[in-house]
């Protein structure tokens, strides 16, 4: 195993350990926050479709299922991903009774015709770690940069204050993101 791959499962473990250490008061208030600068952000306000991700509460990801409810509810796409295979499909969210366990305990839509990622106006992503130029790292899985690599649309990553870092050591592979969201306020990247 090359030194960097080390380094990301090292950063991978500690930020996994950081987040099951919030309380659920603290998951909760730390994720509102999140969700109220999200919901404000012009970028978030002008697109047409969203993807957002369900979190999973057993990792503390950040709590975006009151956002996704609002949205929907207002009448705004809103898409999650589906993992089939290797590769990630994009479904319509229609309501948490439309959500089945998948894989890693990912919720996800089981059914709905499926969105092409080139249709999403603006990609909310989850990070165990980002840092200021944008490097993003995820859970290892590579499914993500797959499908965004080649996407001009608008990335953005929602992360506790602490995931934020120095420096996340990027591969070619890794897909950068334009914004960081935290309980904090919104940093844009340059």
């Amino acid at each position: 195993m090359e030194e960097t791959s080390k380094d990301k499962q090292a950063l991978r473990r500690q930020m996994r350990t950081r987040r099951s250490l919030l309380s659920t008061e603290e998951w909760e208030r730390r994720s509102g926050l999140i969700c109220f600068h999200l919901q404000y952000l012009e970028e978030f306000e002008s697109a047409s479709i969203v993807h957002i991700f369900w979190p999973i509460e057993a990792n503390r990801e950040v709590d975006l299922r009151t956002l996704i409810r609002a949205e929907y509810s207002g009448g705004r796409t809103i898409v999650l991903p589906r993992m089939d295979g290797n590769s990630l499909t994009f479904l319509p969210f229609s309501g948490d009774s439309n959500l089945t366990q998948g894989s890693f305990g990912v919720w996800e839509p089981n059914s709905g015709t499926p969105i092409e990622p080139e249709s999403i106006d603006l990609f909310v992503l989850p990070a165990l770690a980002v840092d200021r130029t944008g490097g993003r790292l995820g859970y290892g899985g590579g499914y993500y940069d797959r499908t965004l690599h080649d996407l001009k649309s608008l990335k953005v990553v929602t992360a506790f204050d602490f995931q934020l870092i120095e420096d996340v050591a990027v591969s070619s592979r890794d897909v950068s993101v334009d914004l960081i969201v935290t309980e904090s306020g919104v940093i844009r990247v340059s």
